[in-house]
């Protein structure tokens, strides 16, 4: 999905919904997101998790990557895609 891809650099551009309210979790052992909220980390199985917002932890990723992050007005397009769309790189 969208969140590997720009931890991998494939992301060039990215847009978001601007008031999008996107939450998941990440592993404080691992430091792995998920797109979900839940109990236990996907990756390594600790239940070491905490709530996040997708959207800041997209966008650090993004500019560690140097890939830029454009917030939009809602569109139907991109509400059907879950209110944020890439363009990658390769």
């Amino acid at each position: 999905g969208l969140g590997q891809a720009a931890v991998i650099g494939r992301v060039e551009a990215a847009i978001v919904t601007r008031d999008a309210k996107l939450r998941g979790t990440k592993c404080r052992d691992c430091e792995q997101v998920s797109p979900e909220e839940q109990n236990r980390c996907e990756g390594c199985g600790s239940g070491n998790t905490f709530p996040i917002d997708l959207i800041d932890a997209l966008a650090r990723q993004l500019e560690l990557t140097s890939a830029t992050l454009e917030f939009a007005d809602e569109m139907k397009g991109l509400k059907r895609s879950g209110h944020v769309a890439a363009l990658l790189r390769y």
